[in-house]
């Protein structure tokens, strides 16, 4: 081995140690790891393990599976990891979600156009990187017990609260997010919650649940039918901002990214970066996502309009039938 391969990997194990001797990467670490890099190291917890895929090369030459998961560093960041083919079995077949876990020798990479990721980066684990499990993720945050009432006050904190099933569980799987949404309701007030989950969750309407998770920015207000509605001028901005941050479901994105070309990212409320320029893997020009978006809806209005001609068609068949 060189005298120069010998550093590098003094270093690694030096920064592996100093790594391990934090409880996670932080956002300022990670904001220092560059795109290229093979030699990343990261400590996090998995939140979320996504199903396995199969994909095609552009060229339609071969096929390859791929699986991810996503690793948080619990400070705002969240880290799309990626394996491919053989790397699956050797990755992920005792990796389990809550699992803090620390990765050696990653490659570094430039996010994806529908990464999950809220880091600057994404993670290829290849045959040279390791896993490292250091025990089970416990909050640093303290559980704060709350009611519907008083819960728009608690953003940023862990809650836990209680309430009653008023929607079943729509799961979403797309390109941009893997969760199940419901909302939860005391009879006055309710609130929209959203677990990243790939199963379906079965709970009927009505159901009592006892909820524990993080409130997030975009869903910190409870919204009530009885609720006095003469301050409603304070929660335009509030109201604004989740309409343009909210994934269309014909075109799986946001008024944001259409208008801006790149995603409206927050860290707790707080926007996460001011400028996105046009070298950057998050930027797309506006002009083709907005073609994009185009010939999705048209594309959505195309199916409404044959379903309504085939429902129209059933009909006159069955009035034809009766008349004769």
């Amino acid at each position: 081995m060189s005298k120069r391969k010998l550093e590098t990997s003094a270093s690694d194990a030096v920064e592996a140690k100093k790594q391990k001797e934090i409880e996670y990467s932080s956002n300022i670490y990670l904001e220092s790891i560059e795109i290229g890099d093979k030699h990343g190291i990261v400590i996090g917890y998995v939140e979320t393990i996504f199903d396995e895929e199969e994909h095609t090369t552009r060229d339609q030459s071969r096929t390859f599976k791929l699986r991810k998961f996503l690793l948080n560093n619990t400070m705002g960041y969240k880290i799309q990891c990626h394996t491919y083919n053989d790397n699956i079995r050797k990755f992920m077949t005792d990796l389990k979600e809550r699992e803090k876990i620390m990765i050696t020798d990653a490659q570094i990479i430039a996010k994806s156009r529908f990464s999950q990721g809220t880091a600057p980066f994404d993670i290829n684990l290849i045959l040279t990187s390791e896993i490292e499990k250091l025990g089970t993720f416990v909050p640093t945050k303290k559980i704060k017990k709350v009611t519907f009432d008083n819960v728009k006050h608690s953003l940023g904190n862990i809650i836990n609260i209680q309430g009653y099933l008023r929607s079943t569980f729509r799961y979403i799987n797309n390109k941009t997010t893997t969760e199940s949404v419901a909302t939860i309701t005391d009879g006055q007030w309710k609130l929209i919650i959203s677990i990243s989950t790939s199963e379906t969750l079965n709970f009927e309407r009505g159901a009592k649940l006892d909820i524990t998770g993080e409130l997030d920015y975009k869903v910190m207000q409870a919204v009530s039918a009885k609720e006095n509605f003469k301050d409603w001028d304070k929660t335009i901005k509030t109201v604004e901002m989740c309409l343009n941050t909210s994934f269309n479901k014909s075109t799986n994105k946001t008024p944001f990214e259409l208008l801006y070309g790149y995603k409206h990212r927050y860290n707790e409320g707080m926007l996460r970066c001011l400028t996105v320029n046009e070298e950057s893997a998050d930027y797309h020009r506006p002009e083709q996502l907005q073609n994009e978006a185009r010939e999705a809806i048209l594309k959505e209005q195309t199916k409404t309009y044959i379903s309504t001609d085939t429902i129209k068609n059933t009909i006159a068949q069955h009035s034809t039938t009766l008349e004769t």
